[in-house]
């Protein structure tokens, strides 16, 4: 049978294949009353269209014209109540028409009506039945997601969404059904058809029947991207000027603002989605674009051969560029530089150049970003962009300041490590001049005392004469080294303030004497002056007979003389005044500089380093006081120098009372002594055995530091003589073993003397903490020697020790 006359019928009516139930035909009428063409519904179950179990149903036994209650779907999703009229029926085919009555005739103008409205709004509207199945949606959310509507109507997971979506709209949906109130979801993202991100804000509300039950739902979504870019750039303005703080301060705090810089990259990579990035810098102070710093500041440390590449090729290029660059794929970037190879790995990349006032400091280059950012985006974080020029030319002024200061403290390193290698030099000089002196001064005093001839006698005074001159020489040397090093350091003991001014006067007097000279030395004391004083003695009289030395020497005949005087604030004055021939006025300054002499050639004339003075004036400095030449009046010969010191005032017993008289008295206290002398030098092991057998003590003597502990556990011995350098184990380790072993054995320490020719401060103190009792630098009187060894056996103490 032919039905394609049913096409222009105006009655809506369908054809239907039995028994398979397919739409094979539709009238015009049937497209108008359902919105449904010809395309959308021929071939498909009748049961899409009509919502009746038309398997229950028995088409065939449905009488003609009988009018059976039915609803067909309307293409927005809506039903359509009408009569159920069977036209014609065969074994093959089945003729439906359907049949509207008035009020459903003006319902459904009613709706397509309404539909027509909810077309023409923007918004996109969504309804759905308690079934949760798509029952309609507007021509917007059509066009928006461009869907059909056999594509989604009657569906319950809505293919617009992604599945994360789905489930929270569907339980959004259920909550409406369940409590029939509006609920609503704000700026949820979506994915349109160009793969851009939206953001949604969107409302669910119930829709009622006339019982008051919620039969369906209605979605209206509005398009709030915009507004939400808005919020976001706002924020992250609001970031931005938060981070530019955070990374200053961090700048400040931290004296590299490699942190600083490393967070700032951070936040750029983070909002651009790079996968990594570098900040370049241009290298030079003066702002030389001819070269890039090599050395790039990345955040991702697995990238070594893409960064070298990129500082090497690209940093330098885009550094010089006026504006950002954006590549999206590797082909753009080789068309912008044809001249480089990309590395695979490199697939998009934005390079944004850095000027400080217009002049080019560095570069950030950004690699891999996903998804690519947009000048426009770029742009958002010029807050922060602008920050990185000032902090880069603060950071290179600060990389100088480091290099110059770097630089400042290698030379300053350097100055003290020459400083330290002079002063071992002067320390082993001084050494290897004190060690032979040693024996030449000692067995020279001892061959005094046993020689009767004057000749003899006048060659071996000579020869003292001359060894005495020597060791001061090295005496001022090493003294210079010391105050030059800051090794001196000042001592105070109580000592007799007479008695040093009558050794140093006598001593003086002994050399006019052996000089044949005819000058008159003398010195008087305030009567105020105090008997003993706690200050420097060893200062004190270094300086003092350096100044009666010069007199004498600068004086051929006439008189000096010393004045002790009493100053205000507790000092001390000595005035040493001689009848020479003076200081010419020009060369008052000249003299007390070192290695200086008044005049070229004096040295021969005179002798002497040209230290004396200038050492002197060191020394009472650094016991804060002072040393000056005074003027003499014009008719006066000569000179008079001034040396003013502090002191305390001492409130024990004077010092005067307890000094041993002399030799002879000294020795009376070293008779059967047993005394240990340590020395590896076999000439001062004989110098000392000698001076001390002439004394009465019993000696033992060994050559090294083991002998030295081993005789000491084997006997008992008053006093131990132990020189410090010594091959294998040396005084200052063997000293500490002995302590060692009297701690142990609960022993009475013994008195351990140090003798060396090593006459440093840091060589005394070494001494000390290794636990000497005394520290004497070699070369030793033998006068000293014997007197300080009968203060130790007399328990008196002496000013000598450590």
């Amino acid at each position: 049978m032919n039905f394609e006359f049913l096409a222009y019928l105006e009655d809506p009516v369908l054809a239907v294949k039995m028994p398979e139930l397919k739409i094979i035909q539709l009238s015009e009428g049937f497209e108008r009353l359902t919105g449904l063409t010809s395309d959308r519904v021929i071939q498909r179950p009748l049961k899409e269209l009509v919502p009746v179990n038309f398997e229950s149903l028995s088409l065939k036994n449905i009488p003609y014209e009988s009018q059976i209650p039915i609803e067909i779907y309307h293409i927005n999703g809506n039903t359509i109540s009408c009569r159920l009229n069977i036209f014609e029926a065969d074994q093959e085919i089945c003729v439906l028409q359907f049949i509207l009555q008035t009020e459903n005739i003006e319902g459904l103008r009613d709706a397509s009506y309404y539909a027509q409205i909810l077309d023409s709004i923007q918004d996109l509207v969504i309804c759905k039945n308690k079934n949760f199945q798509i029952t309609y949606f507007n021509k917007a959310l059509q066009d928006y997601y461009s869907i059909t509507p056999e594509s989604i109507l009657g569906k319950k997971d809505s293919p617009v969404n992604d599945p994360e979506n789905t489930r929270l709209y569907n339980e959004i949906d259920a909550l409406v059904f369940k409590t029939g109130q509006a609920a609503e979801v704000y700026a949820e993202p979506s994915i349109d058809n160009n793969n851009e991100t939206r953001y949604f804000h969107t409302i669910k509300a119930p829709i009622f029947n006339d019982q008051g039950e919620a039969f369906e739902l209605v979605g209206i979504s509005r398009d709030v991207t915009k507004y939400r870019q808005q919020d976001e750039l706002i924020e992250l303005n609001q970031r931005l000027q938060s981070s530019v703080i955070e990374i200053q301060n961090l700048f400040i705090e931290q004296e590299s603002g490699e942190n600083a810089f490393r967070r700032a990259l951070s936040l750029i990579c983070e909002f651009t989605e790079s996968q990594y990035g570098i900040i370049c810098e241009n290298a030079n102070s003066d702002l030389d674009k001819a070269k890039c710093n090599l050395r790039a500041r990345q955040d991702d440390s697995k990238n070594q051969n893409i960064t070298s590449f990129i500082c090497e090729h690209l940093s330098k290029k885009i550094m010089d560029m006026e504006s950002l660059f954006i590549a999206n794929n590797s082909f753009e970037i080789s068309s912008r530089f044809p001249d480089l190879i990309i590395p695979r790995k490199m697939f998009s990349l934005i390079g944004i150049p850095l000027k400080n006032a217009g002049i080019p400091v560095g570069a950030i280059i950004l690699v891999n970003g996903a998804p690519l950012a947009s000048s426009e985006k770029i742009e958002n974080l010029r807050p922060l962009l602008n920050a990185l020029p000032q902090l880069m030319y603060v950071a290179k002024l600060r990389e100088e300041r480091r290099r110059f200061q770097e630089e400042l403290l290698a030379a300053k390193e350097a100055a003290q490590e020459a400083e330290k290698m002079k002063s071992i030099f002067v320390s082993n000089m001084s050494h290897e001049i004190r060690t032979p002196l040693n024996s030449i001064l000692g067995f020279t005093d001892l061959a005094m005392d046993s020689v009767q001839n004057e000749v003899v006698r006048e060659y071996l005074s000579s020869i003292t004469q001359s060894g005495r001159l020597l060791l001061n020489i090295v005496n001022d040397v090493l003294d210079f080294a010391k105050i030059e090093s800051n090794y001196l350091k000042i001592v105070k003991e109580p000592f007799s303030l007479q008695h040093m001014v009558h050794s140093i006067v006598k001593s003086a007097q002994l050399i006019v004497l052996k000089q044949k000279k005819d000058i008159d030395i003398s010195y008087e004391f305030e009567p105020e002056i105090p008997v003993t004083i706690i200050a420097d003695e060893h200062r004190i009289s270094q300086i003092l007979f350096n100044l009666v030395g010069n007199a004498v020497k600068f004086t051929q005949s006439g008189k000096i003389n010393v004045q002790v005087l009493q100053s205000a604030d507790h000092h001390i004055s000595f005035r040493v005044t001689d009848t020479g021939p003076g200081v010419l006025p020009e060369n008052r300054e000249k003299i007390f500089k070192p290695f200086e002499q008044e005049f070229p050639g004096t040295d021969r004339k005179y002798g002497g380093t040209g230290l004396g003075l200038s050492i002197s004036k060191k020394l009472a400095e650094l016991m804060c006081g002072s040393l000056e030449l005074e003027q003499n009046s014009p008719n006066m010969s000569g000179c008079t120098f001034k040396l003013s010191v502090p002191y305390e005032l001492y409130r024990g017993r004077d010092e005067q009372d307890h000094e041993i008289a002399n030799y002879e008295e000294a020795s009376v206290y070293l008779k059967n002594k047993k005394i240990l002398i340590v020395e590896d030098e076999i000439v001062n092991r004989l110098l000392l055995k000698k001076i001390l057998e002439l004394a009465g003590s019993i000696i033992d003597e060994v050559e090294n530091g083991f002998d030295a502990v081993d005789q000491f556990i084997r006997n008992s011995y008053d006093v131990i003589l132990m020189d410090v350098m010594m091959p294998g184990l040396n005084g200052l380790d063997a000293t500490r073993q002995i302590r060692k072993i009297e701690e142990a054995e609960k022993r009475q320490p013994i008195p351990i003397i140090f003798l060396s020719a090593a006459a440093l401060t840091d060589d005394i103190e070494a001494g000390k903490k290794a636990g000497g009792t005394w520290y004497l630098t070699k070369p030793v009187e033998r006068s000293h020697l014997i007197k300080m060894l009968s203060q130790i056996f007399n328990s008196i103490k002496t000013n000598d020790g450590i």
